[in-house]
């Protein structure tokens, strides 16, 4: 029987020789990233820190919330209409 050590390292060595062949996935994601942390910022910019302010925040958190959890991207829940076979949030929900 082999130590789980030994599995654990084989399979972060794996995990990492993949993450290195997605290198164009990873710059992708990168740009995502900092593009709407710069629109997300440039919102709360002039937003102000009144009472009133809250109502004008609510529609970017939801924004920022549902960017997070992949429900309008590609492959995300709202894309698939189940059984695509790609793995996404409706297809987990109908198989169980």
């Amino acid at each position: 029987m082999v130590p789980w050590t030994t599995q654990y390292g084989v399979l972060l060595e794996r995990s990492f020789k993949e993450q290195l062949r997605q290198r164009g996935l990873h710059i992708t994601q990168l740009g995502q990233a900092i593009v709407i942390a710069v629109l997300v910022g440039t919102v709360f910019l002039q937003i102000g820190t009144t009472q009133s302010s809250v109502v004008r925040r609510q529609p970017v958190l939801f924004f920022c919330v549902i960017n997070q959890v992949g429900g309008w991207g590609p492959g995300g829940w709202q894309r698939c209409g189940g059984g695509c076979g790609r793995g996404c949030m409706a297809c987990r929900a109908a198989v169980g």
